[in-house]
């Protein structure tokens, strides 16, 4: 994250508008370096027309508890906040810059397929993006600067997930763009064979994410086709029964390529030979993941709740 929202040149500071992020560095630097929580200075970049002191007072709130550690003044700028802006958080010593660089170098040459499943979380939260459009989630992007495109190559590739990403250039900078649905299921598996979540440190953009798999049209399609047929072997007439549909609408459902390797079809279709469906090992891989999304989703509308209350 601090990679990816951050610098580490002459001093470290970390920027974002989300208070979870702050104080997931702040708590990390704190338990595994034993960088004290006092050390971090707080600057605020808010856009010219909003209220200086609904700003402080949210970030003392959420993030900085004491005001001393606040830099003098507020950041103005004329691009475009939220009302409580954007906050940087600083160590501002050239020292702990460099220990921060040579702990980076180390990591990126020893990354292993774990590791660089958290590098790529960090990445996502901070660079990152899930993109919903009517029919469910579009596209899960990936910003980079042509100085990061080959590290963030290496992060997806350790991971087995780059053959799914399509690379954008624009000039200096560029995108990793991850589109269509069936590309979102192996990704969405690689995090929970891990047991997390794609863009588990950023709720919003995590709920984003889950949400737009789940509602998704065809998402929502082969969910109804798995559950229906469940362990069983079923007949066309049977699962159609079931559905309450057409025999020929469920069978050119279950043809299409998109489902096809989630569902397996044995027989000829003819009279003593009828067609048997049933789920393949991927389908029930899928059922599982959506039924776990769903979980995760359950559990979060759950905590939001309860912290409201």
């Amino acid at each position: 994250m601090i990679h990816g929202d951050g610098h580490y040149s002459d001093k470290l500071y970390f920027a974002n508008n989300n208070p979870d992020l702050h104080n997931l560095v702040i708590e990390t630097f704190n338990t595994s370096l034993s960088l004290p929580k006092s050390i971090w200075r707080g600057r605020i970049n808010l856009k010219g027309s909003f209220d200086e002191d609904f700003a402080v007072n949210y970030w003392l709130k959420t993030v900085i508890k004491n005001k001393e550690q606040f830099y003098p003044a507020v950041s103005r700028t004329k691009f475009n906040t939220s009302s409580k802006g954007n906050l940087r958080i600083c160590i501002d010593s050239l020292i702990v810059a460099e220990i921060f660089r040579e702990l980076f170098k180390h990591i990126i040459s020893n990354l292993d397929e774990e590791q660089s499943l958290h590098a790529l979380n960090g990445l996502l939260a901070a660079e990152g993006g899930a993109q919903i459009d009517k029919i469910g989630l579009h596209k899960i992007t990936l910003s980079y600067n042509q100085k990061e495109k080959e590290l963030f190559k290496k992060v997806l590739a350790n991971v087995g997930l780059l053959h799914l990403f399509k690379e954008r250039d624009e000039g200096v900078k560029g995108t990793f763009v991850l589109e269509k649905w069936e590309k979102f299921y192996p990704f969405f598996k690689k995090f929970l064979s891990h047991q997390t979540l794609p863009f588990q440190r950023h709720n919003l953009r995590k709920a984003r994410a889950l949400n737009g798999m789940l509602n998704h049209s065809f998402t929502k399609t082969i969910n109804k086709y798995l559950t229906a047929i469940g362990e069983e072997t079923l007949t066309v007439k049977e699962l159609s029964r079931g559905l309450k549909i057409r025999d020929d609408s469920c069978l050119t459902t279950i043809r299409k390529s998109q489902y096809s390797k989630f569902i397996t079809i044995e027989g000829k279709g003819i009279n003593g030979n009828p067609f048997k469906i049933s789920m393949s090992k991927e389908g029930k891989d899928l059922h599982s993941l959506i039924l776990r999304l769903k979980q995760e989703v359950k559990h979060e509308e759950i905590s939001i709740y309860q912290e409201s209350s």
